[in-house]
């Protein structure tokens, strides 16, 4: 599944790919916003970077705590 980011590309994917990096889905801050852990055990001291995704960049089989996905982005 592709979905763009600004001028990036970005795939979200239920498996590890080549190239891509894992996520996990800490928890639901508000309506329609969710925050997922980039990279953990890849960078920024192993624990990964913070991001805030929208509904609209995370398919709905990832939208609970913990779920894990990978992405790759292009662009």
């Amino acid at each position: 599944m592709k979905h763009f980011i600004g001028a990036a590309s970005m795939a979200v994917h239920t498996t590890e790919v080549p190239g891509s990096v894992p996520c996990r889905v800490i928890a639901r801050l508000q309506p329609r916003m969710w925050r997922v852990i980039v990279g953990a055990g890849i960078g920024h001291l192993d624990f990964g970077l913070e991001r805030d995704l929208t509904e609209d960049d995370l398919p709905v089989g990832l939208r609970r705590p913990n779920a894990l996905f990978y992405v790759t982005v292009s662009g």
